[in-house]
This record gives C-alpha cells, structure tokens and sequence, in this order.
C-alpha cells in the first residue's frame, strides 16, 4: 500500500495552513534549484540578504543591506557596488 504524505500547506483539516513555520530559526527552503515557484506575492516581504539568479540558475548578484547603503555584490566577480538612495520629496 502506498503511503501518502501530508501536504505541509493543508491542515489536517484540510483547510488551507496560513502559517508554514519551518522546523527551526533559519532552517529550511521553499522550493529547490530544480523545483521552484513561479512567483511569490505577499503584502510585505521581510527577508535577509537578498541573491537574484539568471534563469541558468547560476547566482550573478547579491543585494545586502547596511548601516547606510544597499549593497549589490557581484558574486561573479567580486565587485560591489553601493546603490545611490536619494531622497525624494512626498507626494
């Protein structure tokens, strides 16, 4: 008999989880470099150090936040850049 696996987004009720907490503090991934999601939308999105990839899957640049700059970081080459913030008046 083939045994079936719970889906981590259904509750045992079968109601959709609105939490999907992973197993521990910074443990974890969603999707793997084979299996990934097409988009992910959400009102606000916190995250760490942020790694954009080329659809290769190869990992070119790296955007890292600090004391006053957003950095991007060429992973490829090893360069790094500060990203210009300038101030723009409210609407």
């Amino acid at each position: 008999m083939a045994q079936t696996v719970p889906d981590p987004l259904v509750s045992e009720s079968g109601i959709p989880d609105p939490l999907l907490p992973p197993g521990g503090d910074n443990t974890g991934q969603i999707g793997t470099d084979a299996v990934r999601w097409a988009e992910i939308r959400g009102v606000e999105v916190e995250a760490g150090d942020l790694s954009l990839r080329s659809l290769d899957g190869s990992k070119h640049w790296k955007l890292v936040e600090g004391d006053e700059t957003i950095e991007a970081y060429n992973v490829k080459t090893g360069q790094r850049f500060a990203l210009a913030m300038i101030p723009m008046e409210s609407p």
